[in-house]
């Protein structure tokens, strides 16, 4: 009794076998260190200064009609001035600044829509970069391209959600990558142009998260 209450508490399933539920173990685990890597390499990348609050929401609510074209979640506001940006915002940001790239790739965008964390450090820097945002909001060849760059429906087909397994997705074009955990955290991934091959680091292969991802559900 007492070894099924601790199999609830961590979530498995009481049905598993030992190798199973090792495997289960290993694979979070990793996950765990993938998002803990990211969560150093986002705080690593945060701009500093002296933000005051009404700045850092201005450029939160610029940041919300931009990301609210990736299905994601709206960001709160700041309830204070910061000197630093937190982690998870920088993500977010980051993401973005991405998908604008690739758009300025294909010239979609001016190159002068650029996201730049980097020298931000003022309140004026987040006006200039709020004002960015505004304007890439409303830019109807973005949305068009966002949404013919992915392939996948925004509902989503009733195959692909039934055949939905969590799975990490790359950014070609950095060492960053996020954890897909649904069906439309894999569609909001697409749309930023997030892959399923791994660049560089040999040591975590796809094929190795592949199984033990395939283990864990």
């Amino acid at each position: 009794m007492a070894r099924e209450m601790e199999i609830q508490i961590m979530g498995m399933d009481s049905n598993m076998d030992p190798s199973q539920m090792m495997a289960q173990g290993e694979a979070e685990g990793m996950v765990d260190q993938l998002r803990m890597a990211e969560d150093a390499e986002m705080s690593a990348m945060a701009p500093t200064g002296n933000f005051s609050k009404v700045a850092l929401n201005s450029l939160v609510r610029a940041h919300n009609k931009v990301s609210s074209l990736f299905d994601m979640e709206t960001y709160p506001d700041f309830s204070e001035g910061l000197e630093e940006f937190p982690a998870n915002f920088v993500r977010e940001l980051m993401m973005i600044a991405q998908a604008v790239s690739d758009a300025i790739d294909e010239d979609v965008l001016e190159g002068e829509m650029m996201i730049d964390l980097e020298g931000v450090s003022s309140d004026r820097d987040l006006a200039l970069l709020a004002g960015r945002l505004e304007s890439i909001s409303r830019s109807k060849d973005f949305k068009r391209f966002l949404k013919e760059g992915s392939g996948l429906s925004e509902e989503g087909d009733d195959k692909d959600r039934e055949n939905f397994k969590p799975h990490m997705m790359y950014d070609p074009n950095s060492d960053k990558s996020e954890m897909a955990n649904t069906y439309e955290d894999h569609v909001r991934l697409d749309k930023m142009g997030y892959t399923h091959e791994k660049k560089g680091d040999e040591d975590m292969g796809d094929d190795e998260i592949e199984e033990l991802m395939k283990r864990r559900v």
